[in-house]
């Protein structure tokens, strides 16, 4: 039969003390901490209260700004150039996140970003007719569409604060939504719509008086999209404020 460890330290014990070392089986009392110890040890804990992520303090921001969409799709997607059309590529621009500010001068954040949309009526050909370069003098028809784009994107920013009013850089990636409708006066069908992703490089530059006011304008520029995009780059200028927690 095998005998448990704590008979085998009670007939340990009961030796030692036959023996004159029976005190080496006694247990050793800690002497109890005064309230200023305990109070040390509590302080010297790190403690990381609501604003924080994984120490690093927090921070939200939003802004409101400008989108210039730039036309990116070659001659007869969506636009025809050789045909009448008028297009509104500007359109308001709405920022809001977090982020994290990872060290004196690097911070990152996620952010929800609202491109805008971009409008346009033409007089449109079929692709036939169109490549004939018979102009309005052949079959043609009108109508209208509008091409929106939102998503998030994921920046990293670099703010070295020398001065008051001090430069930042902002780089990162970008993941849109995109959707293009259209109706047309020779389809009684109604609106059609096409929706797809556009991902997007993103850098740009601007400036920030100490860490709460910023300015800045960011290039967006697609590198993969489905569905036919009426555009996939943009210039966004953008005026934000920041909490820090």
């Amino acid at each position: 039969m095998k005998m448990s460890n704590t008979k085998r330290r009670i007939l340990f014990c009961a030796f030692l003390w036959i023996l004159p070392y029976g005190h080496l089986c006694e247990p050793v009392q800690a002497e109890p901490l005064s309230l200023g110890e305990r109070a040390s040890m509590l302080d010297a804990r790190p403690t990381y209260g609501f604003g924080h992520v994984f120490g690093k303090p927090l921070f939200i921001e939003g802004g409101l700004g400008l989108t210039q969409f730039l036309k990116t799709s070659d001659d007869g997607v969506w636009i025809q150039d050789r045909m009448p059309h008028a297009t509104n590529w500007q359109d308001v621009a709405i920022r809001a996140g977090v982020g994290v500010k990872l060290h004196e001068s690097w911070s990152v954040g996620a952010n929800y970003l609202r491109l805008g949309q971009v409008s346009l009526q033409s007089t449109w050909q079929s692709d036939p007719i169109y490549e004939s370069r018979c102009g309005l003098s052949c079959d043609h028809y009108a109508g209208n569409l509008w091409s929106r784009m939102q998503g998030g994107e994921l920046v990293g920013t670099y703010h070295p604060q020398l001065w008051a009013v001090s430069p930042i850089v902002r780089a990162g990636l970008a993941v849109f939504e995109h959707s293009v409708r259209w109706e047309t006066n020779n389809d009684a069908r109604g609106v059609h719509e096409y929706r797809g992703v556009v991902v997007a490089g993103v850098l740009g530059a601007g400036a920030c008086y100490q860490t709460w006011a910023c300015v800045d304008v960011s290039y967006y520029r697609g590198f993969a999209d489905t569905h036919y995009p009426l555009s996939t780059a943009a210039v966004v200028s953008m005026a934000t404020l920041r909490y820090a927690f």
